[in-house]
């Protein structure tokens, strides 16, 4: 009887840990930056945070929907303050995609939509395949193709 007590109280961090990566200090680089296959999704929250806390199922099933098409992570910031810092997740939560390809930390994206699947399916969308190269877009002006 109570071990099934306890797997029912656990059973909702099962599912956290299995589909929602928990990333630290220790293992950012390693699992975010050095992946160069794959795009990051990642929430940035403390747990007092209440509208990190409202968003919390939506996180989950987000992550559960999107297996295996884009990782899904969070960094507890009261515990992972070198890397809140470095991603700079002042206001909470702080959600940043890191897109697939070669990565650096100043390339991560700020996801600022709603706080829902549709909003983060759409954000998304842009980046799971990479992004180009900005330099690729940049268009010399000059007097023959400036209007004024």
């Amino acid at each position: 009887m109570k071990l099934s007590i306890l797997a029912a109280a656990l059973a909702p961090f099962a599912a956290l840990a299995s589909d929602n990566v928990i990333l630290t200090d220790a293992n950012f680089d390693k699992e975010v930056i050095q992946d160069t296959k794959n795009a990051w999704f990642v929430k940035f929250y403390a747990p007092w945070c209440g509208h990190c806390k409202a968003m919390t199922q939506t996180w989950i099933d987000y992550a559960k929907a999107m297996k295996n098409q884009i990782n899904v992570a969070e960094v507890d910031v009261t515990k992972q303050s070198k890397t809140a810092s470095r991603f700079g997740a002042t206001s909470l939560p702080t959600i940043k995609i890191f897109p697939a390809g070669k990565k650096k930390p100043s390339a991560a994206v700020a996801y600022e939509g709603a706080r829902d699947i549709n909003g983060f399916n759409d954000f998304a969308a842009k980046y799971i395949d990479g992004v180009e190269e900005q330099e690729d877009q940049v268009i010399e002006l000059t007097d023959d193709n400036f209007d004024r």
